[in-house]
């Protein structure tokens, strides 16, 4: 069984890892030239921690990532707790294993390290998916088809597997856009952040804030109206003074961190997503697709481990149907 995988997000070279595991020739396919340090933080809750575990890569993401000791919600205009949710070692005991804060390059990085030669393919970005009854090709941009049994779609929002397949999503702007932001410890120091995660709730505002590097980078997210910010993209940076306007009257210690932002941080929209299932699995055909990384959604979704085993319980069947 020879799978295609498309895409080397998190998604798609953690689908890469799971399919090696099971036996399977893999092919990763990515547009891209080389893997960039882009993104900024991310969450691993207790069940993809079992998952990175159970591909070899826990020591790896133990090394780089924030063990997060509790979930600190609070008052965006005071800073007064609203309440306050144990990770750390209580969550752990309760729900199996280690809530990780850390930085997406951290993790790709320790994802794409693991792979064994030859399995990922850079330059290499798919046009199309054709298939037929004994298989399906990723049709490169340059023309080339690479062959394989099965295909997993994680390019992306713009995918052109899910385009392949004739899917559209029903895409609806929440009215809402992010900022986002690294900040070095030293320049938050008299703040006192402790490794927790800080979610600042507001009328029509909101910030997460957390460590993504222990000691040395700290995660900035807002969420402010879309109309308060005047350009906005993945790759491009935004407005300081845009910035801190949509946030003057944050508390004093969130308007620390916000005055610590020194470089230009990048205006996201990733809510202007479809909001969708990350996988859709097709027992009619060789085609799977996931969306890659899933921050690229938003609302961020929250995957209970009953649901994970139904996903790859299916992707199993799937596969096994074909071999």
């Amino acid at each position: 069984m020879h799978v295609l995988i498309c895409g080397a997000g998190i998604g798609g070279l953690a689908a890469a890892h799971t399919c090696l595991k099971a036996g399977f020739e893999v092919t990763l396919l990515e547009q891209a030239q080389a893997l960039h340090e882009i993104g900024a933080g991310v969450q691993i809750s207790s069940n993809g921690t079992k998952v990175l575990s159970d591909i070899g890569l826990r020591e790896a993401i133990d090394a780089v990532g924030v063990r997060s000791q509790s979930f600190h919600v609070l008052t965006y205009e005071t800073g007064e707790p609203i309440a306050e949710f144990p990770l750390g070692e209580t969550a752990s005991s309760h729900y199996g294993d280690i809530f990780y804060q850390l930085h997406r390059a951290d993790l790709v990085d320790a994802l794409s390290a693991a792979l064994p030669d030859g399995i990922l393919r850079f330059g290499a970005r798919v046009d199309r998916i054709e298939q037929d009854a004994d298989g399906a090709d990723a049709i490169l941009e340059d023309g080339e088809a690479v062959r394989g049994d099965v295909v997993i779609g994680a390019d992306g929002i713009h995918s052109a597997v899910r385009r392949s397949m004739g899917l559209v999503d029903d895409a609806r702007f929440s009215g809402k856009l992010v900022w986002r932001a690294l900040v070095p410890a030293e320049r938050i120091a008299e703040y006192g952040f402790g490794e927790n995660f800080y979610g600042y709730a507001g009328r029509d505002r909101m910030v997460w804030a957390y460590w993504v590097r222990p000691g040395q980078q700290f995660n900035f997210g807002g969420v402010v109206p879309s109309d308060e910010v005047h350009r906005e993209g993945w790759n491009d940076t935004g407005d300081l003074d845009e910035l801190r306007a949509s946030f003057a009257d944050a508390n004093p210690r969130l308007a620390g961190l916000i005055g610590a932002i020194e470089l230009d941080p990048i205006a996201g929209e990733p809510t202007k997503r479809a909001f969708s299932a990350f996988l859709k699995a097709y027992d009619d055909g060789l085609l799977i697709r996931t969306t890659g990384d899933i921050i690229a959604m938003s609302p961020p979704l929250i995957v209970e481990k009953h649901h994970i085993d139904e996903i790859f319980g299916k992707l199993r069947e799937i596969l096994k149907s074909n071999i």
